[in-house]
């Protein structure tokens, strides 16, 4: 029967629903092609003379719910899982999501620990914050536990998951988020793909070789629409501020800035020979002798950690060029 409606000339779609009028029963809505005229003989000769008790023709044209509005109509999607780059929510706290990692059970997002704290905190005296953040973290992750997080596609937002561990403290802040069910890496290894993005974090010592060998480094933060450039001039750091301890520092190129507010946990890699390497994620920005000063931390590192800490025995590993979980299958 469906295949017969679709082979009618004048036919552009249509679907089976319930009408209750004028009692409830079945019924066919046929929507027309453009500049076409529906011809219930046609539907007559083809399934006899009841079919026109439960058809209803409509025309292509207004959306009812838009006529009014000055809004532009939405563009064709399709609904999409998390990917690097995305914007991540905690209540009023905006981050991004750096990397998706998975065990033999579960699927994880990457963010900043500092993204998933409920709690009101000095957003502008890092000093502060990181103290209170230290405290948090010996507290068991008080300020952390149950903050339910979401992310934003290029449409709407979506539930991503919960907080699940973390690590704070002067070498890391870095969370893991567990994704809800329903949702794994696909989205992500296909962007990163698309790259294409190495399929391995590159650890500390593998990224002050390359920079011993260069100076300096040009990197990028990962999911712009037009991707900003920086150069990491410095692999590792220690200041009075023990905040800054082992971060690499990153300065912006031609006054553009490199990362901006709500970009706390992005991805971070950089280009050498050719290659595009994942590395590190963004932490803070500080304003050091007139310069601005982009302070990441290494997401090999921070990982490693937090799975020693808290996970141990734990397979995880990152899914950038496949899905990690089906080395484990």
């Amino acid at each position: 029967m469906f295949y017969t409606i679709y082979s009618l000339p004048w036919v552009e779609d249509f679907y089976v629903g319930v009408t209750s009028e004028p009692e409830k029963s079945w019924q066919i809505f046929i929507t027309c092609a453009p500049n076409t005229i529906p011809s219930m003989a046609d539907l007559k000769k083809e399934f006899g003379t009841n079919i026109a008790s439960f058809v209803e023709f409509i025309q292509e044209s207004i959306d009812v719910d838009r006529k009014d509005s000055k809004e532009p109509p939405p563009s064709s999607s399709y609904l999409r899982g998390p990917i690097s780059g995305d914007e991540l929510c905690v209540q009023e706290s905006k981050g991004a999501i750096g990397i998706i990692t998975g065990d033999s059970k579960k699927h994880y997002a990457t963010t900043c620990y500092h993204v998933c704290f409920k709690e009101d905190f000095p957003k502008d005296d890092i000093k502060k914050g990181h103290e209170i953040f230290k405290q948090d973290y010996a507290n068991k992750s008080k300020g952390c536990k149950g903050a339910t997080c979401v992310y934003t596609t290029e449409q709407e937002r979506f539930l991503l998951g919960k907080f699940c561990h973390g690590l704070y403290d002067d070498n890391h802040d870095i969370a893991l988020i567990e994704l809800e069910p329903s949702i794994n890496c696909s989205d992500t290894v296909e962007f990163l793909a698309n790259k294409p993005l190495d399929q391995a974090l590159a650890d500390k010592k593998e990224v002050k070789d390359m920079l011993c060998e260069m100076a300096e480094l040009p990197v990028e933060i990962i999911r712009r629409p037009v991707p900003t450039k920086g150069k990491l001039f410095a692999a590792t750091g220690v200041t009075r501020c023990r905040r800054n301890k082992r971060c690499y520092r990153i300065r912006r190129i031609g006054g553009r800035d490199f990362v901006t507010d709500g970009d706390s946990g992005s991805l971070v890699y950089l280009i050498y020979e050719g290659e595009k390497i994942p590395f590190a994620y963004v932490c803070m920005v500080i304003p050091e002798s007139g310069k601005v000063v982009y302070y990441c931390r290494s997401m090999d590192h921070s990982i490693e950690q937090l799975i020693k800490t808290h996970m141990p025995g734990s397979s995880m590993k990152p899914c950038l060029e496949k899905c990690s979980k089906t080395t484990f299958e």
